[in-house]
């Protein structure tokens, strides 16, 4: 019996011993091909872009879930959709972030020298441009049936673009802002906020398409 359990506790010993020498080689692998400082360094880029990346992705996804539930209504629906995307898209969104990427910029040279309150006066400034910004947008979606017929699209087409377009107009100033607040935020080293409120944003996007096209029925015609 002794002889038995001493046999036992030695293999049981000869497995940890094993088990601490292939995790030894694994660790010696990984400090060769990733030192510790570059372990660091990793750590600390992914602490702050892993949050940003999923951000991106979930602002990209938000559309992309409008999309498929415009396509389920018809054909005419989405292709109008599309439409109405591409317009906003090259005449709002590209040019508007643009003007948001360039306070960043100054925004995070001012919070690197430690001077909060130009950072302030930054972000102040660039609302109110953003908002003169917002002026030139509405003229110009404003008359995006009449521009789209001069370009001779389908007029169906035109007339339901145009619905999400006017739709889309108050919610400007609003795309414009929360940008320049993640730039302001993401220059701090704040991540997360932006992350979950995509998340909330997703989940409302599918709770609200889903309501409004199949329980109340309001797709387009």
């Amino acid at each position: 019996m002794d002889s038995g359990s001493a046999a036992g506790e030695s293999d049981a010993k000869k497995d940890n011993s094993e088990q601490d020498d292939g995790d030894a080689t694994r660790s010696k692998l990984l400090c060769r091909w990733l030192p510790p400082m570059y372990r660091e360094e990793l750590y600390h880029t992914m602490k702050l872009t892993g949050p940003l990346a999923i951000h991106r992705l979930l602002e990209f996804a938000s559309k992309f879930v409008t999309s498929v539930f415009c396509g389920h209504i018809g054909n005419a629906e989405l292709a109008g959709f599309a439409l109405a995307s591409a317009a906003i898209n090259v005449t709002t969104v590209a040019m508007g972030f643009g003007l948001v990427n360039a306070c960043d910029t100054f925004i995070s040279q001012t919070f690197g020298g430690q001077n909060m309150k130009r950072v302030g006066l930054i972000v102040q400034r660039s609302s109110l441009i953003l908002f003169l910004f917002c002026f030139l947008c509405w003229a110009v979606l404003l008359n995006f049936s009449n521009i789209m017929l001069l370009l001779h699209q389908d007029e169906k087409l035109v007339r339901i673009a145009n619905v999400y377009v006017v739709a889309y107009l108050p919610a400007i100033p609003a795309v414009l802002l929360r940008e320049l607040q993640s730039s302001y935020l993401q220059n701090q080293g704040i991540t997360l906020p932006q992350m979950f409120c995509s998340m909330a944003t997703n989940v409302f996007n599918v709770i609200s398409n889903y309501v409004l096209i199949y329980s109340l029925q309001l797709g387009g015609t």
